[in-house]
């Protein structure tokens, strides 16, 4: 797309009274001095198209000042263009800024009350948002900076101009570059599916976790190593000793009288155990046809009783039922009642026209009304007598299962009555109980008493001792833990330090890639501009890499290039933009003055803002 400037008209526009240049899609170089206005034309011409100037500012100083800097008032102040878009018929774009003055009620003078800005296309006047439309329809604002003015890409973000470069030149893919590289072969199994981006996250999270780690297990093992004791006692000789006063114990315990009581209590107590479970073998073989029909009773209790809890719950259904259909059908009754009342409304004029309608159209809407509550009001009817006659057989189930369950409750009561006495006629059938148990009963309790009352030996000397022995054994117990723990660190120390090696490597590779690929989107972008070329990383102080955007002219860095060849610099990454988006649209240069020869020529329309001693502007076109 080519976008020309055939004609622009400046009015009361910052200072400028009038002035218009005509270069009808030429090149224009316009002088003057300092403050003539050059700059004006462009902001001018920007702020038609997008309501800003040169420097990116909405609020800026349009209206014309007097000679003490006061605004002058009721003054229109306007910007007119005439664009030649792809050589067909011009564009007329107008711009109006003008002040609001109203007559308040009750005031004989105007007073001022705001702005207000009018847009016209051809000559017709239009919205605002028609105006944006038509103008980001024909090119965006920010793409249009890009195409038009020398220092606009190098004002943005640097991630930004990566971001456009990129998109010039188009990205290089992952596999280009390990293919480019041998050393990078094995970076796609490394990030099996994670991003660059992502595996770097991962890896850093990992390394710093794993920095922390290690930071905390030498100390860990000094503390650890610190606790130790001192290793002078023998575990077999402390087991020795142990042995040895476990038998003493035991020997000022051991007394042969207490042992022969012991002896005799065991035996009796074994001869009663036998007695009594004779005892209990004869009274369940004297009681076994009682059992047995006190078994059967209970089945039977069992059985009736699932029976009722079947029963009551079909009652309870059964009644919920009636319940409900009893609420439809007052419901049904009050449904039918509406219904019976209400009558045909129909209009007698058409809401259209308001004539009369036809007597056969009303009753013909009469008659579609009768039909459709006579059939309403048949289906209200027949709901009710279903609803009816369920609730009679209803009531005849819940009739018939009351008395049923009347006659089960009877049955439970005659079979619990029955199991009492059953349980009372158990409890009539005695065993004598063998004389045995009660001799021995009182025999264990002689022996028991014996026993008790034998002093006991002192021992406690001993087995003071031998807890101390204990605490000894235990402490070495302690240290053999404390010596294995100390291992345990020691091996999760050197799996550490080789997994952060691992990943160091990882990181090694990750920044290998990132050199790579800048190195190589690096030459393809810098073949696309004739003067600046591009920087796109640099190495940190960590060795790491850092993605930048930097324009260099020579070698120099952008921000230490003097100003022609900055103007010359700019031009060349124009051009190399236009080329790609395919816009040739109008380029503003100012501060020509600073090349030291005419800017190279460009497949464009060109406008030179250049110093001179000329008073008032002046402008030539090529």
């Amino acid at each position: 797309m080519q976008i020309k400037l055939n004609r622009l008209t400046l009015e009361n526009f910052k200072g400028i009274k009038a002035f218009t240049i005509e270069p009808q899609g030429q090149n224009a170089v316009v002088r003057g001095r300092n403050a003539a206005g050059k700059t004006t034309l462009a902001d001018g011409f920007l702020w038609l198209l997008f309501g800003k100037d040169t420097q990116g500012k909405a609020n800026f100083a349009i209206k014309t000042l007097d000679s003490d800097g006061q605004e002058i008032h009721n003054l229109c102040h306007s910007v007119e263009a005439v664009l030649d878009i792809n050589g067909s018929k011009p564009v007329t774009l107008k711009k109006t800024f003008k002040e609001k003055w109203t007559k308040k009620r009750g005031s004989a003078k105007k007073s001022f009350t705001g702005h207000t800005t009018d847009h016209f296309i051809d000559g017709v006047p239009v919205k605002e948002k028609e105006w944006n439309q038509k103008i980001n329809a024909l090119i965006d604002e920010d793409t249009f900076k890009l195409l038009t003015s020398p220092t606009y890409f190098n004002s943005l973000h640097g991630q930004k101009r990566r971001e456009i470069l990129l998109r010039v030149c188009g990205d290089v893919s992952d596999a280009d570059v390990i293919e480019s590289d041998k050393a990078l072969r094995e970076l796609p199994e490394i990030l099996s599916s994670r991003s660059l981006d992502e595996h770097r996250k991962v890896v850093d999270a990992r390394k710093k976790e794993i920095n922390e780690r290690l930071k905390e297990i030498p100390a860990r093992i000094d503390e650890l190593d610190k606790s130790l004791p001192d290793e002078s006692a023998n575990r077999n000789e402390l087991q020795s000793a142990i042995n040895i006063l476990d038998a003493r114990i035991e020997k000022a315990k051991d007394d042969s009288e207490v042992s022969e009581w012991r002896s005799q209590l065991a035996d009796a107590k074994a001869f009663l155990s036998e007695k009594q479970e004779e005892q209990t073998r004869k009274e369940r073989e004297a009681n076994k046809g009682v059992e047995a029909e006190i078994d059967k009773l209970n089945a039977e209790r069992r059985a009736i009783s699932g029976d009722i809890a079947d029963l009551e719950s079909n009652l309870d259904l059964w009644e919920r039922k009636t319940l409900h259909n009893d609420n439809r059908m007052i419901e049904l009754r009050e449904e039918f009642k509406q219904e019976q009342v209400k009558s045909p409304h129909t209009e007698n004029t058409c809401p259209t026209c308001g004539q009369p309608l036809p007597q056969d159209q009303i009753d013909a809407a009469t008659a579609k009304f009768n039909e459709q509550q006579a059939r309403k009001l048949a289906a209200i009817n027949t709901e009710g007598k279903d609803l009816k006659k369920t609730n009679e057989i209803n009531e005849q189930e819940i009739k018939n299962g009351k008395a049923k369950l009347s006659s089960f409750q009877g049955t439970v009561a005659k079979l619990e009555k029955q199991i009492t006495e059953a349980e009372a006629q158990k409890s009539k059938v005695t065993i004598p109980e063998d004389s045995g148990i009660k001799e021995m009963e009182t025999e264990i309790t002689r022996l028991e008493k014996l026993i008790s009352e034998k002093p006991k030996p002192d021992t406690l000397s001993l087995e003071l001792e031998r807890k101390e022995k204990q605490a000894q054994i235990a402490t070495l117990d302690a240290a053999d833990k404390t010596r294995k723990r100390i291992e345990v660190l020691g091996e999760e120390e050197k799996d550490l330090v080789a997994e952060h090696e691992r990943l160091e490597k990882e990181t090694y590779l990750m920044e290998r890639f990132i050199v790579r690929k800048s190195e190589i989107l690096t030459e393809k972008i810098n073949a696309m501009f004739k003067m600046v070329k591009w920087s796109l990383f640099e190495s940190q102080i960590n060795e790491g890499v850092k993605e930048v955007c930097y324009a260099t002219v020579d070698g120099v860095p952008w921000d230490s290039v003097n100003d022609g060849n900055k103007l010359l610099g700019g031009l060349d990454i124009v051009e190399t933009l236009q080329g790609h988006y395919g816009i040739k649209a109008c380029v503003w240069v100012d501060h020509v003055e600073c090349l030291s020869s005419p800017p190279p020529e460009m497949d464009c329309q060109m406008f030179l803002l250049s110093v001179s001693d000329d008073k008032e502007l002046n402008v030539e076109y090529e």
